[in-house]
């Protein structure tokens, strides 16, 4: 049905969104479903860290359902143990002291190749930093091709709004890739400690740095369609230099 539908898309985004946010932090995550109507019934994750700090940052990534009716009280079904609590039961149920009878429960208790796991969460994360970044590079590209098709136009002045925007997106996309800090979307906003942080990066591009600054502050009209253009395609160049290095050294 579209409602079982929408859960198993927000579900599946939190399974995202722990993926980015803390698949540093645990070994394993895994949701567990009601076999008959599907329902969540418990999110349980193994944590490298103390038990606090990895449900902190499960806690953040489940902001996403909070104002959902389908996902109401989601956080009430998650469970976080460290490592060592699950070899404690691991070994426990080896014993013979309790019973582990659920394969769901065997499977995120079992100790396994902890590094081979964490690698696996990490290429993930590679992946939807990739994917994100794709998607903010296209509407940059798309804001940038408007630009000069007015400019080739002689629209000087109509180019200069677009060719703003697209200059904006492009540090988005500069951001992503210097990052690892991401979300599911891009940046909404280019704050003060961002753009310090992308001229202490990113020395040579200063002076589109400067232009950035303009145009994120709407004083664009002070720069010209031409210099816009010019650095938006600077730092789109620089972005996907950023990014294959990162991709490279994981």
């Amino acid at each position: 049905s579209a409602v079982s539908a929408h859960k198993t898309d927000l579900v599946e985004k939190i399974r995202q969104n722990i993926a980015v946010k803390a698949s540093d932090s645990l070994r394993s995550f895994k949701v567990l479903r009601d076999e008959s109507s599907g329902a969540v019934k418990a999110m349980l994750a193994v944590s490298f860290e103390d038990s606090e700090t990895a449900a902190k940052l499960i806690d953040s990534a489940l902001s996403v359902g909070e104002k959902d009716p389908e996902l109401d009280g989601i956080k009430e079904k998650v469970a976080v143990i460290d490592i060592r609590t699950s070899e404690i039961l691991q070994k426990l149920a080896s014993m013979g002291i309790i019973a582990i009878n659920d394969e769901a429960m065997k499977e995120i208790l079992a100790v396994g190749d902890h590094l081979d796991h964490s690698e696996k969460l990490k290429a993930k994360r590679r992946e939807l930093r990739r994917n994100l970044h794709a998607r903010s590079e296209k509407n940059a590209a798309r804001l940038l091709k408007m630009a000069e098709v007015l400019l080739q136009g002689s629209f000087a002045e109509e180019a200069r709004k677009p060719a703003s925007e697209s200059l904006i997106s492009a540090a988005k996309c500069l951001m992503i890739s210097s990052s690892e800090e991401i979300g599911e979307e891009p940046p909404e906003n280019i704050g003060a400690e961002n753009l310090k942080g992308l001229k202490e990066r990113f020395p040579q591009l200063l002076p589109d740095f400067s232009n950035l600054a303009l145009a994120l502050s709407a004083q664009e009209n002070f720069l010209s369609a031409e210099e816009l253009i010019l650095s938006s395609k600077r730092i789109l160049t620089e972005s996907e230099n950023a990014m294959a290095q990162s991709l490279l050294e994981k």
